[in-house]
């Protein structure tokens, strides 16, 4: 009687990976449709108007997501995947200074923060994503942790 082996090793962590980053690139859409929607609508500041036009629109007011008043922004939103010392991630953003500028200045100073609170509304949508393709939300419950047991499941950084 003969034993055939066959390395297939290759072959599960090939599926593997991509299992990882087709889970990585919805949760990537999940968040980047949050921000969308949230740099989309009416706002409740003042009016002005479109420079170098005869538009108008109403900026944001404290509080508010900031407005749209060129779609420079709004067009801009990009993801993308990429390996940082050996993790998949996902980078959502613009490459704008203005992005920046609009997330981290105080609303006094003009500031709308928009990308953080949009991440923090996508979060069951973007942890959907991730457990998906290893069932892992099932695998918890039938295990008896619950979803408060896990740390970092609802931890964001800075």
């Amino acid at each position: 009687m003969a034993v055939l082996y066959q390395n297939k090793i290759a072959e599960a962590l090939s599926g593997i990976d991509a299992s990882a980053k087709a889970a990585m690139t919805k949760a990537c859409y999940a968040a980047r449709s949050q921000i969308l929607k949230n740099l989309s609508g009416t706002r409740s500041g003042i009016t002005y108007k479109v420079p170098g036009t005869d538009t108008t629109y109403t900026a944001s007011a404290p509080g508010e997501y900031p407005a749209v008043a060129t779609g420079h922004l709004k067009q801009t939103i990009t993801m993308a995947l990429a390996t940082e010392g050996g993790a998949l991630v996902g980078l959502i953003g613009t490459p704008l200074d203005y992005g920046l500028y609009l997330e981290k200045k105080g609303p006094q100073h003009g500031g709308r923060e928009w990308l953080r609170p949009s991440f923090v509304q996508a979060h069951s949508a973007i942890m959907a994503a991730l457990g998906d393709p290893w069932h892992i939300e099932r695998q918890k419950q039938e295990s008896g942790f619950d979803k408060g047991s896990i740390q970092g499941d609802a931890e964001w950084g800075e």
